[in-house]
């Protein structure tokens, strides 16, 4: 019963909440819209349910739709975005009906149609946010930047793209084609922004006090994303914007007149060329024609100078130096004192040294001459044909503003009131300052051309080549600003069937000047990549001898090694062997002195024992000296007893005559060993 009770307290939370979550998706947004922060955020949050798959649709069913028709609408974004097919705004932003106040036009331009229907959101529903929707591929932005050929009503409404399109040239000079178009769908979105400030005081007016916020935006056709851009990177600049609200005149009073008339696309005359007119302008023609002058130029070589020449006298002074160091050093005197040449150890060593030498300094020379002449290759790319490029886009991106001029110029020119009227002289004076940009890029490229020096031929014929491309560009130029001035003449004097009849002459001179832009920039891009080309080969040429050179003087340096080497050893182990015999020899004869020196100290030894016997011998002589000397005495007793005692035996005294005989024996055999 407890687990029943639950589950239906459970179901019945899960019932509320649905509920109210469905009361609160489909609740009227009659009430307080949300700041300009807390809109861009619902947006963002739309967006990414939208890009990952989990969009909920809200405020879509048949009770929003009701709710809508008795309350009104109440969106809280104004979007203007292209008229694409593929660009769905309320889908990508998961918005209901109601949510969003869409303006669609090809291009998302904001001009004067486009301009009213967006203040009527943000001033009029009071919408809190502003998006200018831009998306990638755009076929109107692509149209401009591929110069396609457009018909019908079409050209006068992309006209506003032009001045994106050169904006985005001028700060990607590198990008050309189809490769310009993401760029210049990002400065499209700018460039719209800033005309519906140019020309909307009510916008202006909203975003000063808070209430507004534009922002500008790029939707990706692939995967649905929508990469916010943020506000004007210049604002600030924007909303010092003076006038707009219309062409009205200065009496109207009010932006919201019913002065709709004077602001129609509709051309203020109708008039038709007459014969008298064509013939006007087929004589005005011909004066430009006949005016048309183009100068030549003729580039001359410019000497370089004393060039490698200080390299190679330094290469045939190190020569000099070697023949004169082996010459000097191979002079010896004979025997007779006559000074001779021989080969000899230090003339092969010096001469080893300066071939050695003389590779190294020829490697240095070359390697300074090769990098000499690809930095020439690299110096001319930068200082020539990087400068030259980067003036032939500006003068290209400035001629097709001018040209996005003289359209202007023709539609406020066309049209009637104050307003008009003061849009058609500021795009005189925009056309005007243009031309002075133009005129400044030809002078200063022309000028670093002319000082930049040729040091070769084919340098000079290059450089006149360029030049002359130079001159006719400016030469079409000046046709095309005359053309130009004329157009406004006639239109400022009402003439407009005569302007009109100029407008194929305009783009005549229009075409002929890109003609010759795209001709200079396909000539200088080929000599950018002759040059690199050629800077490329050089470093690899370089770089491959230099190995060569290198490998040659490492073999030939091991090989003076290995020749000096044995040249200086072998007389030195010849040295050292009969060294070594001479030691050999030195140590039999020490040994033989050794031997004869032990075979002395033997017979010292044994003499030394001889001595020793002999002082043994008489020692023991002197004993028995003194033995027989007291014998002699005993016997001188003796005798004077026997002499007392004669009478006592005869053989008493034989035997001490026998005694004395041995005594005698005795002492000679003394004398003997002691001599």
């Amino acid at each position: 019963m407890q687990q029943k009770s639950k589950l239906l307290s459970l179901i019945s939370l899960v019932t509320v909440t649905m509920f109210v979550t469905g009361l609160m998706w489909a609740a009227p947004t009659g009430g307080a819209l949300p700041s300009p922060d807390e809109a861009l955020v619902k947006l963002k949050e739309g967006n990414a349910r939208f890009v990952t798959g989990a969009s909920v649709h809200p405020r879509s069913g048949k009770a929003r739709m009701e709710d809508t028709f008795n309350n009104g609408q109440h969106p809280f974004t104004t979007v203007i975005a292209c008229s694409d097919s593929r660009v769905p705004v309320e889908r990508l932003f998961d918005q209901g009906i109601g949510d969003v106040f869409v303006i669609r036009v090809a291009g998302n331009v904001c001009d004067t149609d486009e301009v009213g229907s967006i203040e009527y959101g943000v001033d009029h529903l009071g919408t809190p946010i502003m998006v200018v929707l831009g998306h990638r591929n755009c076929g109107a932005v692509t149209a401009v930047v591929t110069n396609a050929e457009l018909h019908g009503s079409i050209p006068p409404l992309v006209d506003n793209i032009q001045p994106a399109v050169a904006t985005a040239q001028r700060n990607n000079p590198s990008l050309r084609g189809k490769a310009l178009v993401p760029e210049a769908v990002k400065a499209n979105v700018w460039q719209s922004i800033d005309d519906l400030f140019k020309a909307s005081p009510a916008t202006r007016k909203r975003v000063a006090e808070g209430k507004l916020k534009v922002v500008g935006a790029v939707y990706d056709l692939a995967d649905g994303h929508v990469d916010w851009l943020g506000t004007h990177p210049d604002q600030g600049r924007l909303m010092a914007y003076t006038g707009g609200g219309g062409y009205a005149s200065a009496d109207a009073g009010s932006s919201h007149v019913a002065a709709v008339a004077s602001t129609s696309h509709e051309t203020a005359s109708n008039q038709e060329a007459t014969a008298a007119d064509k013939a006007a302008v087929s004589a005005m023609l011909k004066k430009f024609n006949k005016h048309q002058e183009t100068k030549e130029y003729d580039k001359q070589v410019v000497s370089a100078g004393l060039g490698n020449v200080p390299f190679y006298s330094f290469g045939v002074l190190i020569v000099l130096v070697s023949v004169g160091l082996i010459y000097y050093y191979s002079r010896t005197k004979g025997a007779n004192g006559e000074s001779r040449f021989q080969w000899t150890l230090g003339a092969k060593l010096i001469g080893s040294f300066a071939v050695i030498v003389l590779f190294l300094t020829g490697m240095s020379i070359y390697s300074v001459t090769s990098m000499k002449g690809i930095g020439s290759e690299i110096q001319k790319i930068a200082e020539e044909i990087t400068p030259v490029t980067n003036a032939s886009t500006k003068i290209e991106t400035l001629q097709l503003e001018q040209s996005i001029a003289i359209q202007r110029a023709f539609r406020f020119g066309e049209k009637e009131g104050v307003r008009a009227k003061e849009m058609f002289e500021e795009e005189i004076v925009a056309f005007e300052e243009l031309s002075q940009k133009v005129d400044k890029e030809v002078e200063e490229i022309t000028k670093l051309l002319g000082e930049y020096p040729a040091h070769s031929e084919e340098s000079a014929k290059e450089m006149t080549s360029v030049m002359n491309s130079i001159a006719q560009i400016s030469a079409e130029h000046r046709t095309f600003e005359e053309i130009g001035k004329r157009v406004f003449e006639l239109l400022r004097a009402g003439n407009i069937s005569q302007a009109r009849l100029l407008q194929d002459a305009v783009e005549e001179a229009e075409n002929n000047l890109n003609n010759n832009i795209v001709e200079l920039a396909t000539q200088l891009e080929k000599r950018s990549e002759a040059a690199s080309k050629k800077a490329e080969a050089d470093e690899k040429r370089t770089a491959a001898i230099l190995t060569v050179l290198t490998v040659v003087v490492v073999l030939f340096g091991f090989g003076v090694a290995v020749v000096m080497t044995r040249s200086i050893v072998n007389p030195i182990k010849r040295v050292i062997e009969g060294m070594s015999t001479g030691s050999e020899q030195v140590a039999s004869a020490s040994e033989q002195v050794s031997s004869a020196s032990q075979s002395l100290a033997q017979g010292a030894s044994e003499q030394a024992s001889s001595l020793e016997e002999s002082s043994s011998a008489l020692e023991e002589a002197a004993g028995m000296a003194k033995q027989n000397a007291d014998n002699a005495q005993s016997a001188n007793q003796l005798s004077i007893q026997a002499q007392e005692a004669a009478e006592k035996g005869q053989v008493s005294m034989n035997e001490m005559t026998s005694a004395v005989s041995d005594i005698n024996q005795s002492s000679d055999q003394i004398s003997k060993i002691i001599k």
